[in-house]
Formats: C-alpha cells, structure tokens, sequence
C-alpha cells in the first residue's frame, strides 16, 4: 500500500472545500509535534464563550509536504475552544492513500453532525464530553454526551450503524 504524499496547498484546499460545503470555518494553528495542525468550528456555545471544534492533524512537516512513511494518518477529534481533548476515545484516523480527501471529507461531516447535536448539560451548563461506544455491543459506533459532573448523558446518533 502506498501512501499518498500532498503538499500543505493541496490538504488545505480539501479543508476550505469541506468547510464550505458543511458552512463552518476551519483555521491553520500551526505547528505542532512537528506537523500542521488545522481546526474546524463545528458549535459555538452562547453566552459561556466555549464550543466544540474538530481538531486536524495533517501529516504535514515543516518542508511543506505529507510524511512518506511514519505518520501516515490525519488524525481529527473533538476539542472545546481551549483546545483541549472533548472526550475520548472519539478520535479518527484517515489513512494517506489513495481515496483519502473522500474519507475526510465523510469523518469531518460525521463529526460535525455530531457536534451541532451536543447541547449544554441542563444541571451546569457547561459543555459535555463526546464519546463513541467502541465495545462491541448493540450500540458499538454509537456517538453519545456526558457531563463529567452530573452523569447527564444524551445519545447523539439516533442510529445504531451496522457494525461488518
């Protein structure tokens, strides 16, 4: 299997078409553990100044193009408005073959259909966790909310998809 290798250009130009066909905003935050990182605004949250974006990490190094080998993978997962990790167990990773602006594409409009679903804990008000049932069960790839402090939990994929 060969990996696909793309210069920042071109992955930016998916981002811009993916933001613009699910109308949200995406920005480059830069560098970081020496590869690109890019975040999308997937729900803002008023009036507590938060939300839930969905963080991409490109592959992208310094010299402007995807790794050849190594960190084969863009990696997106939910974060809040400081950036930090909304979650676990959430993160998805496209593998850099052939096909691999498809399969952005598909996780990324996931993802944000997930984030527009998620609404602020009714007892705190604050934003819930995002997590997808990973166990293999009857709602294995089911993605649900939880409050950390008052356990309130919302299921946000009303299908249960088909797991082969």
């Amino acid at each position: 299997m060969t990996v696909d290798i793309f210069t920042t250009t071109e992955f930016e130009e998916v981002l811009s078409t993916i933001a613009q066909d699910l109308e949200m905003t995406w920005f480059r935050d830069g560098v970081q553990v020496g590869e690109y990182h890019y975040h999308f605004t997937a729900k803002v949250f008023e009036p507590i100044d938060d939300g839930i974006s969905i963080e991409v990490r490109s592959s992208i190094g310094l010299d402007g193009k995807s790794a050849a080998s190594g960190q084969d993978s863009i990696r997106i997962w939910f974060a809040n408005a400081d950036g930090d990790p909304v979650g676990n167990k959430a993160k998805r990773w496209i593998t850099r073959v052939k096909g691999w602006e498809r399969r952005l594409t598909e996780q990324v409009t996931e993802m944000a259909t997930i984030a527009r679903k998620v609404k602020l804990c009714p007892d705190c008000g604050k934003v819930p966790s995002v997590f997808i049932v990973k166990k293999d069960s009857p709602n294995k790839g089911r993605w649900f909310s939880k409050c950390k402090v008052h356990n309130h939990f919302t299921w946000l994929s009303d299908i249960v998809p088909r797991v082969s």
